[in-house]
């Protein structure tokens, strides 16, 4: 992959530095006796270069053009782009600082000197490779922690986790556990960042939410299968094909739980109550599903009596910043507490959504489109869409951290690919 990215830099280089406008034919091309010497004179806080080069003294000098190549994200895809950086039209400016490099690997900048001829060949070239993360990764799944301003892209059959910095606009931090995980979720705990990761081998990791160091675990089956973790408060619930277990965090001690006989499960605690909770079995979208209220033990108050009428999806759950309801499956189905279904979102067009957010109100309901680059602003009430963003690549994921939305979008659709992705921030 590197040979050939390193063969399609250079083809731009080539196809963008060496076209010349004609020349009469009586006009003969001014000596270009000059080999430019660019160098990196400076790196600043690796988001600045500044660039140097020697002067071309002929009196035939009109300009020098300076040309940046790299493999970035660009009009919905990733793909090779050279653009002109700078053009100087004063002989004597010989350095040149950029401080708006690209998010990419490795960046070439290219010389080339203009003569009143209008001669226009590359004189030197200089690579700037940058310590950066991985700009293609594996994830089907991510998390967010508001307070560390962090992402958590996972994988589940690999065990790989990936920490993106959504101010920064870097992966800070990866590793691999190497198995199959299930639905992680991030937390804080005594000031502490963590995050929360069930595995299939039978543990419940906690692991630092910036540097992913093992901090604790606990063995939650040794047959846990694939497993779904929610962290509230000082509380840890774990749901797999064991049941329900709680544990608290101060200790790690098993508070009690529920035994069940249903596949794995999905937990989503339902925001603006009180240990409520929805667990949705995984093997089908049109399964049964549960509501729990903790009051010292966890009896089921509500078993779904929709779920075949109405679509469920495990992979698209999110809940109302209020009022014990969640929101579910492509169409936006919500159901409340009580599991009885209150409406679809849908879309116009029969669109179809990948994921949700709300804003503060839950008078708006921002709507991920699956398949096209665009998130959906809908009034909740009405359905009327009020807005329309449109995103680099497809939308995956949606979250909202004050008054700004994010926007997780992957250009390939499936998890098993390496992909590029993007984090793009909407002002609410």
């Amino acid at each position: 992959m590197k040979y050939l990215f390193y063969s399609l830099i250079w083809a731009a280089i080539l196809m963008t530095g060496c076209k010349k406008k004609p020349v009469a034919e009586k006009e003969t091309p001014a000596k270009v006796d000059f080999n430019g010497m660019l160098t990196t004179d400076q790196i600043i806080n690796d988001s600045t270069i500044v660039l140097k080069w020697d002067k071309y003294s002929d009196p035939d000098f009109e300009k020098y053009i300076l040309k940046r190549t790299a493999y970035v994200l660009a009009y919905g895809k990733s793909e090779v782009v050279s653009t002109t950086t700078k053009e100087i039209t004063d002989a004597n400016v010989l350095t040149y600082a950029e401080n708006q490099m690209p998010y990419a690997s490795s960046i070439v900048y290219t010389l080339s000197v203009l003569t009143k001829q209008q001669t226009n060949t590359p004189i030197s070239s200089v690579v700037h490779n940058r310590k950066i993360g991985p700009t293609t990764i594996r994830f089907d799944d991510a998390q967010i922690n508001k307070l560390t301003k962090k992402l958590y892209l996972t994988h589940f059959s690999s065990g790989d986790i990936f920490v993106y910095d959504y101010v920064t606009g870097k992966i800070s931090t990866f590793m691999s556990l190497k198995q199959e995980i299930g639905y992680s979720i991030a937390g804080n705990f005594q000031g502490a960042s963590e995050l929360y990761v069930p595995t299939a081998s039978g543990w419940l990791l906690i692991l630092d939410g910036e540097s992913l160091k093992e901090k604790d675990k606990v063995n939650i089956g040794t047959t846990a299968g694939f497993s779904s973790v929610e962290a509230v408060g000082d509380m840890l619930l774990v749901s797999g094909n064991f049941g329900l277990r709680i544990y608290s965090r101060g200790n790690m001690v098993n508070m009690g739980g529920s035994s069940s006989s249903l596949n794995n499960r999905r937990l989503l605690y339902l925001e603006g109550t009180r240990y409520e909770f929805v667990n949705m079995e995984l093997v089908s979208k049109r399964d049964k599903v549960f509501t729990y209220r903790i009051s010292g033990d966890l009896p089921v108050i509500k078993e779904d009596n929709y779920g075949k009428l109405y679509e469920m999806d495990v992979d698209i759950m999110r809940s109302f910043p209020s009022g014990g309801r969640f929101i579910t499956s492509s169409t936006g189905n919500v159901f409340n507490r009580d599991l009885i279904f209150e409406k679809s979102i849908g879309g116009p067009g029969h669109l179809k959504y990948a994921d949700f957010e709300f804003n503060e109100g839950a008078s708006i309901v921002y709507c991920a489109v699956q398949g096209q680059p665009k998130v959906l602003e809908v009034n909740y009430t009405d359905l009327a869409v009020l807005k329309t963003h449109q995103t680099k690549f497809k939308p995956f994921k949606l979250f909202r951290d004050g008054n700004q939305l994010l926007v997780l979008s992957r250009e390939k659709p499936l998890a098993e690919e390496e992909t590029a992705f993007s984090v793009e921030k909407f002002k609410l």
